[in-house]
């Protein structure tokens, strides 16, 4: 004979409703993502390279991460031709300061857990490549201006998002990685 589930008491069900209320406000997830009005034209262009110009603190490495979190995981307003295996790069001026203190954490922040490998970071972003793999196949690579140019040939990106404007030899090997699939690039 199967074994008899044990009823649920509402006790148990608001408890689970105040947990996750209490994570979501303390972590939000791209699904509580709300852009500043000056943030709006730019997630809605469907230009294939776009610029957020803005102020220190204005918002401009929130709005690249989220636009790229929206990509990777298939839940963009706007853009939608390829909603799973979307292959990316985040690039910034070095790994200790900006892909380390600002544009790592910032996609971590903005990430929903049920996008990554077992829900976990830990199993989906994997150090040593800097890259960090989410459970519908796509991928985010972490890339710095302080590394050799030909560390950025080779492979096709659907986009490619610099968080500071790059150095021009930087810039224009990674539009040759977008040309095959009619990638978009931010910055």
């Amino acid at each position: 004979m199967g074994k008899v589930a044990k009823p649920i008491s509402i006790q148990d069900i608001q408890a689970q409703m105040k947990e996750a209320l209490q994570r979501t406000a303390v972590r939000p997830s791209i699904a509580g993502y709300k852009p500043q009005d000056y943030q709006i034209p730019f997630h809605e262009s469907t230009k294939q390279g776009r610029l957020i110009i803005g102020g220190n603190r204005s918002g401009k490495t929130v709005a690249g991460a989220a636009e790229a979190v929206m990509r990777l995981t298939g839940k963009h307003p706007v853009y939608n031709r390829k909603l799973s295996n979307v292959r990316g790069r985040a690039i910034a001026v070095d790994f200790p300061q900006g892909i380390e203190k600002v544009v790592l954490p910032e996609i971590a922040r903005w990430i929903p857990p049920s996008s990554l490998k077992n829900g976990s970071w830990e199993e989906s972003y994997v150090r040593g490549t800097r890259t960090l793999t989410l459970e519908n196949d796509s991928f985010l690579e972490f890339m710095s201006y302080d590394q050799d140019v030909d560390k950025f040939s080779g492979t096709s990106r659907d986009f490619v998002w610099f968080d500071e404007e790059p150095p021009e030899d930087i810039f224009n090997e990674n539009m040759m990685r977008l040309i095959d699939v009619g990638g978009d690039w931010w910055m």
